[in-house]
């Protein structure tokens, strides 16, 4: 599937029309502004870096929601808009197209009873290759999640398109 037609569209795509890349995490030294230089470098263009979500950037992201979304689940929320990063994961999962993206500093906060992500950063990202690699893997998932849903769209006109023909000749 790596080597797929729609991935390499997908990429070829994503060099001319950047995805939009969100990062939400408290910690400053954390997704810090070299480990997204780094990435910048490597093609990931668009990356916008927050600390807190307050009701203004909660209506920024429902109204213009990023391509891809990393929160931290710790320290993020203010209370008025979510409890913590999975409240907040769960109202963009449920509410746009956002592929939702979970991390901590501390992997037994992470838990996988919580449905409303697509992917989770389980090991701390400690060097900015450890980021961009990571970024990558992540868009890679994120393109294949893409490519699934045209597949079957393809797949259903085919079909109905096929269902036809057979139904015009009896």
């Amino acid at each position: 599937m790596k080597g797929s037609i729609f991935i390499k569209v997908g990429k070829f795509l994503m060099k001319h029309g950047n995805l939009k890349i969100c990062i939400v995490d408290d910690q400053k030294t954390y997704f810090s502004d070299n480990m997204i230089q780094v990435a910048n470098s490597a093609g990931f263009k668009s990356i916008e870096r927050y600390f807190i979500v307050d009701k203004q950037l909660m209506k920024i992201l429902l109204e213009n929601p990023p391509d891809i979304i990393i929160l931290d689940i710790k320290g993020i929320a203010e209370e008025d808009v979510a409890k913590d990063g999975f409240g907040i994961a769960k109202v963009l999962f449920d509410n746009t197209n956002t592929f939702v993206v979970i991390t901590s500093a501390h992997k037994f906060f992470l838990h996988e009873t919580h449905k409303s992500y697509d992917y989770m950063i389980k090991e701390r990202l400690l060097t900015a290759v450890d980021f961009v690699e990571e970024l990558a893997l992540i868009v890679d998932i994120y393109l294949r999640s893409k490519v699934r849903i045209y597949k079957k769209m393809i797949f259903r006109i085919g079909f109905s398109m096929v269902k036809k023909a057979i139904v015009h000749k009896v």
